[in-house]
């Protein structure tokens, strides 16, 4: 599923998620909370990690020369215009 915690693991994660649901989802709790005191504020530091990660690679990319490309033969790869 990709839950996982990175200081706490799945389970706590899963469990999380799991009372969330049961108690929050389509109820009048289920609102954005970002009070750092309320049990149910959310962390979204996964989220800027994945974006900084993205913003690197991009930025690394931007300023080369030369850039990745598919193994030949990979069924990913561009294969062209038709008649080529």
């Amino acid at each position: 599923m990709g839950f996982d915690h990175v200081q706490k693991g799945r389970e706590w994660l899963i469990g999380r998620n799991n009372a969330w649901t049961d108690q929050c989802y389509h109820k009048p709790k289920d609102v954005y909370i970002d009070d750092p005191a309320s049990e149910w504020c959310w962390d979204l530091n996964g989220a800027v990690d994945d974006v900084t990660l993205l913003l690197m690679v991009g930025y690394k990319l931007s300023n080369e020369d030369h850039f990745p490309s598919w193994n030949s033969g990979v069924e990913f790869a561009r294969q062209g215009k038709k008649g080529d």
